[in-house]
This record gives structure tokens, sequence and C-alpha cells, in this order.
């Protein structure tokens, strides 16, 4: 919602739909998968489950960044969509021979792509990556290496993928 503040009312309405696909359509499926044991838990502990549900949402990410491609959504739109999509691709190319914390380098993807949009005043979101890496190693669903993979990549792909298409 604060990356929306200053927004035009197109870009605000997209980004909706944005909010929508990338994060309560996985974020329910998840659960639907769970509750339907698909999956064994909703960690996705299981690499073949990680790589399924990465498959699907590579399939809602091309989609997403294709339909704003060719409905000219405003360009933070597009890039946003393209960046998720890269962000999954990796994630799934890693997770099939290593595994990566996708929390991390999710957290570190949103930080930076919102230093990018807003600023310095986006810095402060940074508060939450201490905490998240020290969660992620202390209930052991990731060795520090994997979360620092995260945070690295995390860090990198948006710093790549906004400076090339020239959001910033």
């Amino acid at each position: 919602i604060w990356l929306l503040i200053g927004a035009s009312p197109l870009s605000q309405r997209w980004f909706l739909i944005f909010f929508l696909n990338v994060v309560v359509l996985p974020l329910f499926s998840i659960v639907w998968l769970e509750r339907r044991r698909f999956v064994s838990d909703i960690d996705l502990k299981d690499k073949r489950e990680r790589l399924a549900f990465l498959g699907l949402m590579v399939f809602v990410s091309s989609a997403n960044f294709i339909t704003s491609w060719i409905l000219s959504a405003p360009k933070v739109i597009q890039v946003l969509n393209l960046l998720v999509l890269i962000l999954v691709d990796v994630m799934g190319i890693v997770t099939s021979f290593w595994k990566i914390s996708g929390h991390m380098l999710v957290l570190t993807s949103l930080i930076t792509t919102a230093y990018f949009i807003k600023g310095n005043t986006a810095l402060y979101l940074a508060l939450v990556l201490p905490l998240a890496a020290v969660h992620r190693i202390y209930f052991k669903h990731h060795t520090p290496l994997q979360v620092l993979a995260g945070l690295i990549s995390g860090f990198l792909i948006p710093v790549l993928v906004v400076r090339f298409l020239g959001l910033n």
C-alpha cells in the first residue's frame, strides 16, 4: 500500500492485479494444496513439491508479464512482473540442485525494488532482513549459506533488472 502512495489510479489498479496474482494466489494455492494433501506441509520442504509449486508460479508469472505487456500496463508494473518471473525462474533453477532461502530472496528483492521506487524512505524495511535470516536459521529451515545466497540473489536480481530496464 505504501508503494502506491502517489501512484496514478491506473498504476494502482494494475498493482492490485499484480498483488493478487503474486501474493494472494500463491498463498491460497499452498494452503489449498496442503489441505488437499497434495503437498506434505505449507513450508514445501520436499524438493519435488517446491519445484511443482515454482512451476505453477512460472506459469502465473509468465501470464502476468505477457498480459501486462500486451495491455500496455504502466512500465513499473511490466518491470515488476518481469522481475517476479526472473526471481521464480532463478529460484526454480537453484532449487533443482540446491535449497536457497526463498524468504530471503523475496524479502530482499521487495526491499531493493521499494528502494528504487521510493528512495531512502524504503531503507527502514531492511530492518526485517536480520529477523527473517535468524528465523530461517534458528528453526533449521535453511543453513546460513542458503540464507546468504537468498539475500545476495534478492539484491542483485532486482538491481540488474531495474537498472537495465530503466525503472529508477
